[in-house]
């Protein structure tokens, strides 16, 4: 049965359902190797010569070192962030006056950091 999706004219928007055995499906993903499924498939149905594609999980394994640090950074950012939010509004509710010129300061640094950590992850080039 296929399904058919609305994505434009010229996306592949239509889906075919096939039924393998067990057998069958491990020997056919064997035979496709480091080719995702269903671009193997496609390729060997057109005629086409299939092409080996890296795989998504590689790019992630690669940039999780990176992609840590920016977690860590942005942690520390929203840390600062909630300690900022807690004395404002316990200032206000105690009818301190709010130093604005210090929350400016506090506000900067931390836009600061942040544009680092995208920085360290995302060079500009």
């Amino acid at each position: 049965m296929a399904v058919i999706r609305n994505r434009g004219a010229n996306a592949r928007n239509v889906s075919q359902k096939i039924w393998l055995s067990a057998a069958e499906a491990q020997a056919v993903k064997d035979r496709a190797g480091q080719v995702p499924l269903a671009a193997w498939l496609r390729e060997l149905a057109l005629g086409q010569p299939p092409q080996p594609r890296p795989k998504a999980r590689n790019r992630v394994t690669q940039d999780a070192e990176a992609v840590a640090g920016l977690t860590l950074a942005i942690a520390r950012v929203g840390n600062n962030l909630n300690q900022i939010a807690r004395r404002v509004n316990s200032d206000a509710r105690q009818g301190r006056a709010i130093d604005l010129v210090q929350l400016r300061y506090q506000l900067a640094a931390i836009r600061k950091a942040m544009l680092d950590a995208r920085e360290s992850v995302c060079p500009r080039q």
